[in-house]
């Protein structure tokens, strides 16, 4: 087992241990980035034998904006939505005409993956935070000529940021993966209810999708960690279910959620961590190995 050490918590906030950050090779099970691999040779017209180069290339861009995990190991390579049980009815939809968001899109990967499986591009849509990932999509897929693709910059969790306003009552189908796991549950919170805003108002099945990390027992009620720079809200499925019952509240509306744990990792924790535990919790004796696992969430207009 990794052990987890406070000073692990000092690098933007990120939340993994550093053999979580960055993997300098790609993963020997290249199952997972097959389909990406795919699209850049076919759609992208990258030849076989440089693929491997220019992913090496991209990644290197990107961890320069932000260290996240996602892109120190390779994850923003991997299809997860097609792992989904929603997978056919999405795809489905969005060829009959749904619109269809990918919120944190990063490199707007998903979008790319959906095209190749025959959604049109005129109705996908991405958002980020980060206009240099979606230049960075733009290099990875070598299409800023002809995807097609509308992506659109702003921060979801300031609501007065009207960049984003365009996008606002136009979406049946949001994606949003590796996205919740990265704020405290206030800003949670506020992210959940700028979904909600996007959807249109009439929205027969409005659905949300996606993979975030949580933990794998509960916690006290709404216990957030914050460990040096960390002030992060690791859900379980019960408190995922409550999350969305008081954006309901919120927004008068009503969502029934699903999670799924598709990843589970034991982490043992140094005395320091565990002393700051202790007091942040009131428990003089917690755990000294954590439980993190993935799970892969929907959500549910009812």
């Amino acid at each position: 087992m990794s052990t987890l050490k406070t000073e692990d918590f000092k690098r933007g906030g990120v939340a993994y241990p550093p053999d979580w950050h960055f993997d300098a090779d790609l993963p020997e099970d290249r199952t997972y980035v097959e389909k990406t691999f795919k699209v850049l040779k076919e759609y992208s017209g990258i030849p076989a034998d440089k693929v491997e180069e220019h992913v090496f290339d991209i990644r290197e861009k990107a961890w320069k904006v932000f260290p996240y995990p996602c892109i120190g190991s390779w994850r923003f390579l991997a299809d997860y939505l097609v792992e989904f049980p929603e997978y056919p009815e999405i795809l489905a939809r969005i060829k009959a005409g749904d619109i269809f968001l990918d919120a944190g899109c990063c490199f707007g990967q998903v979008l790319r993956h959906l095209m190749l499986d025959g959604a049109p591009a005129a109705n996908l849509k991405g958002t980020d935070l980060y206009p240099k990932f979606i230049e960075q999509g733009y290099d990875l897929f070598k299409d800023e000529d002809k995807c097609g693709l509308e992506f659109i910059t702003g921060d979801m969790l300031n609501h007065s940021d009207p960049s984003l306003d365009v996008l606002d009552g136009k979406m049946d189908i949001i994606h949003g993966t590796f996205l919740f796991h990265l704020f405290n549950r206030p800003d949670q919170i506020k992210l959940a209810t700028r979904l909600v805003k996007f959807f249109k108002p009439d929205a027969k099945n409005a659905l949300i999708v996606g993979r975030h990390t949580g933990q794998a027992e509960p916690l006290d009620p709404f216990e957030t960690w914050t460990l040096d720079k960390l002030d992060r809200f690791l859900h379980t499925p019960s408190t995922w279910q409550a999350l969305w019952d008081e954006v309901g509240e919120l927004t008068g509306t009503k969502w029934v959620t699903t999670a799924e744990v598709v990843f589970l990792k034991h982490l043992d924790i140094d005395d320091n961590y565990w002393a700051k535990r202790k007091e942040i919790t009131g428990d003089p004796n917690p755990p000294k190995t954590l439980r993190f696992c993935q799970y892969r969430y929907s959500v549910r207009k009812v």
